[in-house]
């Protein structure tokens, strides 16, 4: 353990430069591609080559880590590169000690450590690892600054920068684990977010699932388009708005189109909604008495869904993307007092319920536009206010 980064870095590139000198191979494991990046100037700075493994050389990954066990070769590489890659040991490699691992920094998680150790010394081969770190790497630094600035009065080194405090030891730890509950919060606040589109899809494919499997596809759509009725009236007669300001007009209009028979019909004089109601169900009945021969028809059953498929899959994508929005902002609304993932869940059952009710809609109207030719309306406008 180091003071500061730059005393770490040369501790490394000479550590590096006596194992490339005596032959065995050395991996230098760092925590991203810029750390990578600086680890490979201090080598440059001490003559030593290397290979360096990093996103920007995934092309080669797993040839560059597969030489890594041969004799002086030295790999930069972060501590997610070429996992899963077995590392062969070249001739006479064993003899000098096997596989050298160099960390340069604690990651964030005690497990990602443990891998990058456990590339060295598999399958019963030799190995060794060791660990290089400092009071100023970025970890250190995000969770246990202050702490580490209560050290410095009273920190002891030697004359190559190591630090001899059993304190700071007890600090770096403590980072790595408040590193480790951190990111544990964030998997689980996510997994959370991710549960509300889970239980939104698990609801459209059974519905979906549904529709594949049924032998009678025309009575699913028989059901959206009863559902689709009664929640357009609902929503044109609202209780907090006298009937007079009802767009009665425009209703009928939609519902002429989702029921045909309904051009039939007039709302005038209708003074409640349950009058409305009534009379849009008397239209409906008569109708679905129309379609009831139609459900021996196999075009007719194919068609059905068809349109319910489409509908479904056309609006399940939109949802998609809508709750992929709605998530990436989320996180700001705690600046408003707002709970985000109670706020999540409620916007999401909105979108998802607006949704649903647009697939009823839609579905009813372009099936019913569809079979309009195959179904005879008797002509004359009744009344049944």
């Amino acid at each position: 353990m180091f003071s500061t980064v730059d005393q770490k870095y040369r501790a490394v590139a000479e550590k590096v430069k006596t194992l490339h000198k005596k032959g065995q191979p050395v991996i230098v494991g760092t925590a991203s591609i810029i750390q990578s990046e600086t680890v490979a100037t201090y080598l440059d700075g001490a003559e030593i080559p290397y290979e360096l493994l990093n996103a920007k050389s995934v092309e080669n990954e797993v040839q560059l880590i597969s030489l890594a066990g041969q004799k002086e070769q030295v790999t930069i590489a972060t501590n997610m590169a070429g996992r899963g890659t077995d590392i062969m040991l070249g001739e006479g490699v064993a003899e000098l000690g096997g596989l050298f691992i160099l960390g340069t920094e604690r990651h964030d998680s005690r497990r990602i450590d443990n891998q990058l150790k456990g590339r060295s010394g598999r399958q019963g081969d030799p190995g060794e690892t060791q660990l290089y770190i400092s009071l100023e790497d970025d970890m250190v630094q995000r969770f246990s600054r202050e702490d580490i600035e209560d050290l410095y009065p009273s920190l002891e080194m030697d004359d190559d920068g190591v630090v001899k405090n059993k304190e700071a030891k007890i600090i770096i730890d403590k980072a790595q684990e408040m590193s480790e509950q951190g990111n544990f919060s964030i998997r689980e606040y996510n997994l959370k977010l991710d549960n509300v589109i889970y239980d939104q899809r698990k609801v459209i494919y059974e519905w979906r699932d549904k529709v594949m499997a049924s032998d009678d596809p025309l009575s699913l759509w028989i059901e959206s388009l009863t559902s689709a009725t009664d929640k357009l009236i609902t929503e044109h007669t609202p209780e907090d708005d006298v009937p007079e300001n009802w767009h009665l007009d425009q209703l009928k209009e939609t519902l002429s189109v989702m029921v045909p028979v309904m051009s039939e019909y007039t709302f005038a004089g209708v003074e409640e909604a349950k009058d409305i109601h009534r009379t849009t169900h008397e239209a409906l009945d008569r109708y679905l008495e129309i379609l009831d021969p139609l459900k021996e028809k196999s075009g007719v059953q194919a068609q059905a869904r068809k349109v319910l498929l489409s509908v479904i899959d056309a609006y399940w994508l939109k949802q998609l993307e809508d709750m992929a929005k709605l998530k990436e902002g989320i996180n700001l609304r705690s600046y408003g007092q707002e709970d985000p993932l109670r706020t999540y869940n409620k916007e999401g059952f909105e979108l998802f319920t607006r949704m649903y009710d647009q697939i009823e809609r839609d579905a009813s109207m372009y099936l019913a536009r569809i079979l309009r030719p195959l179904t005879s309306v008797t002509k004359g406008v009744k009344n049944h206010a």
